[in-house]
């Protein structure tokens, strides 16, 4: 819809037009279907013994209605573990699988962000 369109320009910090958003199932840090697949596409292209730099921008979820959080304080630990957790699991794929590239990942937390996305940019490193 034109709304939604509009709603979803309004966060840029978020945009993937120039780079792979993935968007995990609520409550999960496990890769949706497909993830995999996604990133080797990404890693494809980089050159063993070449430095990239990799961000990864991680929306965290300002809810405070978290099932089991007992107060606002535990939902906020929640969101922001879920986020870190997350981030850590594209990190580990990309160590894993960026066939000898030298990364230097950049993770960045986004308060607020309601997306449940880790979008990965990578460029080559200065």
């Amino acid at each position: 819809t034109p709304q939604g369109q509009a709603k979803a320009a309004a966060k840029p910090a978020m945009a993937a037009e120039d780079g792979l958003a993935i968007t995990f199932a609520t409550n999960s840090s496990y890769f949706p279907p497909g993830t995999s697949k996604q990133l080797r596409s990404l890693v494809r292209g980089m050159a063993a013994g070449e430095r990239y730099r990799v961000v990864l921008q991680a929306g965290v979820s300002g809810s405070d209605k978290v099932a089991g959080a007992s107060n606002p304080e535990e939902a906020r630990r929640y969101n922001r573990w879920l986020a870190e957790r997350r981030v850590e699991r594209v990190q580990i794929w990309l160590n894993e699988n960026a066939a000898g590239a030298d990364l230097l990942i950049e993770p960045q937390y986004l308060p607020g962000n309601e997306e449940r996305t880790v979008v990965v940019r990578v460029a080559p490193a200065a």
